[in-house]
């Protein structure tokens, strides 16, 4: 009974938020995810870049949870506006609690 309490608690959360006049989702990221994103990071020597492009890489989602960015497209959001990612960054953020302000 424990283990499928602690199974149904452990359900990845999805947020409709708006961003820049843009409305769109975003997610929790899975443990294995997180540690995921953990090991990228620290191999780039956490620069901070790395963190907010796997992060939206992989927490900007459609209604369903279902990504909407691939590594192929890592170009197009490296050239992105600045105050895009970080405004999509700050609702990420939020629902996952990546930085220490969070």
């Amino acid at each position: 009974m424990l283990k499928e309490q602690i199974l149904d608690a452990g359900l990845i959360e999805i947020a409709k938020v708006k961003v820049e006049g843009l409305e769109l989702y975003v997610r929790q990221l899975s443990y294995g995810q997180r540690l995921e994103l953990e090991k990228v990071v620290i191999a780039s020597k956490g620069d901070g870049n790395d963190l907010r492009q796997q992060a939206i890489l992989h927490c900007t989602c459609d209604e369903n949870g279902d990504p909407v960015f691939s590594k192929e497209d890592l170009p197009q959001l490296m050239a992105l506006r600045h105050t895009l990612v970080d405004a999509i960054f700050v609702e990420i953020d939020k629902i996952n609690g990546l930085t220490a302000k969070n």
